[in-house]
């Protein structure tokens, strides 16, 4: 069972915010047919190498992206610039169009904050658990894992330890069985260790597209959930910038007369 947290306040980017406790055991789904050894070593090792190379990689970063999600007949599109010197704090402004600000986001290692100017309200939490994201459903992933996934650091969410239970399916790659990361659920890599799809039975299903740079970095993430939800987030732009970002740049301080309301916990 899930711990969550949520409030009805509904932001352009969050329905809702939901902070969970990650207890769920992996959960593998049934395919094709055991994987040689030999392989599933080797495309193991091949996502760890890539995994390392990247988590060497602890230089200031700015994000551009779009997102769009909801349902059938009720989808929103935002855009979304994140930033960060490469380890928590991370902050994120939405936007509904140019110049339209829509909330401001911020994440450190023991809070988070979610502030959106038009409704001049908040929603904070203090504390170690992760808050996470909500596309009509919650998923599984709070601001940090989404920087975490468009970055290619994927270790920090699927973890390093090799899966457990290879299947090789038709297109050639190898599924696994997730066991040492936040997530359970099963971990498709192709022949060279870049992961393309992860799935949680009975929940979301993500699927993950690269551009041809060197090392190729993962640029669309399409996300589905059996009950007709999904979101399409689509990397538009990677900037290194020059110097690390201050304190200022990074902080998200509130204005006077701000509403401001704790997450509030619930149950799933």
């Amino acid at each position: 069972m899930n711990t969550r947290f949520f409030h009805p306040l509904r932001l352009a980017l969050l329905a809702l915010l939901v902070l969970t406790v990650q207890a769920c055991a992996p959960r593998g789904a049934d395919l094709v047919r055991q994987a040689a050894p030999d392989a599933a070593e080797t495309t193991w090792r091949a996502y760890q190498s890539y995994a390392s190379a990247r988590a060497s990689d602890h230089d200031p970063y700015r994000l551009n992206a779009s997102l769009r999600y909801g349902s059938p007949g009720d989808t929103r599109r935002v855009v979304i610039l994140l930033w960060s010197n490469g380890t928590l704090p991370i902050r994120l402004d939405v936007m509904a169009g140019v110049g339209a600000l829509v909330a401001r986001i911020q994440e450190t290692q023991d809070s988070f904050t979610a502030y959106a100017p038009r409704e001049n309200k908040a929603l904070v939490h203090t504390g170690t658990q992760r808050v996470q994201l909500n596309f009509g459903k919650p998923v599984p992933f709070a601001l940090r894992d989404f920087s975490s996934l468009m970055r290619g650091r994927f270790h920090e969410v699927f973890g390093m330890a090799e899966g457990t239970s290879p299947r090789r399916l038709p297109n050639g790659d190898i599924a696994y069985t997730l066991t040492g990361g936040l997530l359970g659920g099963t971990l498709e890599l192709r022949p060279d260790g870049l992961p393309v799809h992860w799935s949680q039975e009975g929940g979301w299903d993500m699927d993950i597209s690269y551009d041809d740079g060197n090392p190729p970095l993962p640029y669309k993430f399409r996300l589905t959930h059996p009950d007709g939800y999904t979101a399409i987030l689509l990397v538009k732009e990677r900037q290194k910038p020059e110097g690390r970002f201050s304190d200022a740049q990074l902080a998200l301080d509130l204005p006077g007369g701000v509403d401001v309301e704790p997450i509030k916990q619930g149950r799933s």
